[in-house]
């Protein structure tokens, strides 16, 4: 169901009357809709209007878009008359293997909002008039994109109070690295570091919030030790700008970033930082198997790089500072694993009580179970967890109590 649309009254019209009242309902919606994300939890999936826009909901401070790796094609939306329509390949999928390796190795979800509609349809990352061309149906699908990442913006600054907006992008330029946008030129990257500290780089950035709190100076925030670029090449992904690369040659193509990261960066306001991050293609997106490789570097280069730049523990304790913490909970085994019909889960409560959520994943971060009035008593604990309903294949039991959580990885076979 549209979350746009409003419930339908008991009146009997011709099918072709309502659909010209929705398109002129869609057409007075206000450019930023109340957030549709209020009230869903990560596991869901909300669409937009004929499943063109997709979103996950998560519980980090992430949001990762797709804008340019759709490949539908409908009849109802001409194509685009001018601009750019080159296909973004697999970022879609890239997105969601990002997503995965999150949930796998933090046991918690970033938010992922896709566009399904080719580039020839609908470019998200421009502004609405290049984007849509005055098709409604185009129009529509760009606010509920950019509606989406609002909401997610908006839960992650109530919550957090700090987070980041990356634009996943792929690149065909000659020199395979990432290219890292944060609306700084490649002219102005090879300024000086002095001139770059300056203080106008910084306020122009999508990364003008971050700049006020980092230790680093702006220079060092784009090229330093644990800057973005940096941080990557440690990991073996070449990346500009970084100390190794620290800005493109004059010459170079290169991306600073569009539409989405101005918009839904802090270069105007707010506490939510945007990225766009332009991959190549062979060795890095192009496989499932490579496509794993960039997602579980991302989650470490994002760990190190808020650990270091906001002083948290991790992606996981967003807003709370670095400290010592005694373990809560410690999820002893599963036995068995793999296992078909059910299987017995130990797990060791520490310190004082609270609540106990556990919540099962599949591979892909779809919810699958919520588990409710689990034993909390000090000491080892146990439960069954029943496979006979759930389809072969790889699972996350993700547990969380009194702040702290763990996570096990489970295989069902049949």
């Amino acid at each position: 169901m549209n979350p746009f649309i409003p419930p339908a009254r008991r009146v009997k019209i011709d099918l072709r009357h309502y659909r010209v009242l929705a398109v002129l309902i869609f057409l007075l919606l206000p450019l930023r809709q109340e957030s549709p994300a209020r009230g869903h939890a990560p596991g869901d999936t909300l669409f937009g209007r004929n499943q063109y826009i997709e979103y996950l909901p998560g519980d980090l401070p992430l949001i990762f878009a797709a804008p340019h790796g759709g490949d539908r094609e409908p009849d109802e939306i001409p194509d685009r008359t001018y601009g750019t329509m080159v296909t973004d390949s697999y970022t879609r999928e890239t997105v969601l293997a990002i997503r995965r390796a999150f949930l796998e190795k933090t046991g918690h979800l970033p938010h992922i909002v896709i566009s399904h509609l080719r580039r020839t349809k609908l470019d998200p990352n421009r502004d609405i008039e290049e984007a849509a061309q005055g098709n409604p149906y185009a129009e529509q699908a760009w606010r509920e994109y950019h509606g989406f990442i609002d909401a997610a913006g908006d839960s992650i600054s109530r919550h957090t109070g700090a987070g980041f907006f990356i634009d996943i992008h792929g690149h065909g330029h000659p020199k395979k690295r990432l290219e890292l946008g944060y609306l700084i030129s490649g002219s102005s990257l090879r300024q000086s570091d002095n001139t770059l500290n300056g203080g106008s780089y910084a306020r122009g950035s999508s990364l003008r919030h971050l700049a006020q709190y980092t230790p680093d100076t702006f220079a060092g925030l784009l090229r330093g030790d644990y800057s973005l670029g940096t941080l990557f090449e440690q990991r073996g992904i070449p990346a500009v700008p970084g100390k190794e690369q620290p800005y493109p040659d004059a010459g170079d193509r290169f991306f600073s970033g569009g539409y989405s990261t101005r918009r839904h960066g802090s270069v105007s306001s707010g506490v939510i930082d945007g990225i766009q991050i332009e991959a190549w293609y062979e060795g890095l997106r192009d496989t499932d198997e490579n496509r794993r490789f960039y997602a579980g570097v991302m989650v470490q280069v994002i760990n190190a790089y808020v650990r270091h730049h906001y002083g948290w523990e991790d992606i996981t304790r967003a807003g709370i500072p670095q400290k010592p913490q005694p373990a809560a909970i410690k999820l002893s085994i599963a036995a068995p694993n793999p296992f078909s019909a059910s299987t017995t889960i130990r797990y060791e409560i520490q310190g004082r009580k609270s609540r106990l959520a556990a919540v099962l994943y599949d591979s892909m971060g779809r919810l699958c179970h919520r588990y409710d009035a689990l034993p909390v008593t000090e000491g080892v604990n146990t439960f069954r967890l029943s496979g006979a309903e759930l389809s072969p294949g790889v699972y996350f039991l993700n547990f969380r109590y009194s702040g702290y959580t763990e996570t096990l990885k489970l295989l069902i076979i049949h």
